[in-house]
């Protein structure tokens, strides 16, 4: 197994704009470009680091623009979804898929909905919580740590219950969620070697920002990306002290 290299500092210490900036320059100029990946946790992350790769001055005079780094510094769902060649993913776009789901079973609509019901949602906090632990629902539900007022006004059969409708509703339709997109890339990278749909990962820099927001499945994608880096160029870079999603495995 590859293991990373660990770069660790509170907020203000320059982890991304100085050091991770830093290194991109250094293996832009060594390393083929379309083998050198950095991985962030949400899209502004992404935005702001791509922003600030695009005014290296290495980097805007060999003539690369925006688009080439769009699959190349990207959040870890972008990543897989891209090397699984999935379009359809379920509540990407709006609020739709689920307005279908609580016409399917009234259950759903006794949660309280945001502007974005697949975050926000009680029963898709629960399931993404149970995911990122790598536990089933009923360990996750029963967990000692698990604070199951945060997923009002919901039982443990009613969520059962939903998520039985869900998958089956995302299986009718063709979907994927975010979770599912680890899930298969991790999958695929462990097929034989004879099976053509495996996954040869081909990264020979791999750098993950904000590395505290990695959960237990996204763990093991990253440790699957890893696998055939150059002379052991992977970084995770973060702060454990500012992790937001421990409530979901990280």
């Amino acid at each position: 197994m590859k293991r990373p290299r660990f770069v660790v500092g509170p907020p203000g210490t320059g982890k991304t704009h100085t050091f991770l900036l830093e290194k991109y320059r250094e293996f832009f100029k060594k390393y083929d470009p379309d083998k050198i990946i950095l991985i962030s946790h949400t899209n502004v992350a992404v935005k702001q680091i791509l922003n600030a790769a695009m005014d290296v001055p290495e980097i805007r005079e060999r003539g690369y623009r925006e688009k080439f780094f769009k699959d190349r510094i990207c959040t870890i769902h972008h990543y897989c979804k891209k090397k699984l060649d999935r379009k359809e993913v379920f509540a990407e776009q709006d609020n739709e898929d689920f307005k279908n789901l609580c016409r399917i079973h009234v259950a759903f609509t006794y949660g309280k909905v945001g502007e974005d019901p697949y975050k926000d949602h009680p029963f898709f906090k629960f399931i993404k919580a149970a995911h990122g632990y790598e536990r089933t629902l009923e360990d996750h539900w029963h967990h000692p740590n698990t604070n199951r007022l945060e997923y009002n006004p919901y039982t443990l059969l009613q969520i059962q219950e939903l998520k039985r409708v869900y998958e089956q509703y995302k299986k009718d339709n063709n979907l994927y969620d975010f979770g599912d997109m680890i899930i298969e890339y991790n999958r695929r990278c462990a097929l034989p070697e004879h099976d053509k749909t495996k996954i040869r990962p081909d990264i020979e820099v791999l750098m993950i920002d904000e590395a505290q927001d990695t959960n237990r499945p996204q763990l093991r994608a990253v440790f699957n990306m890893a696998k055939n880096i150059k002379d052991k160029h992977f970084y995770m870079i973060g702060d454990p002290d500012q992790t937001i999603f421990e409530w979901a495995g990280a």
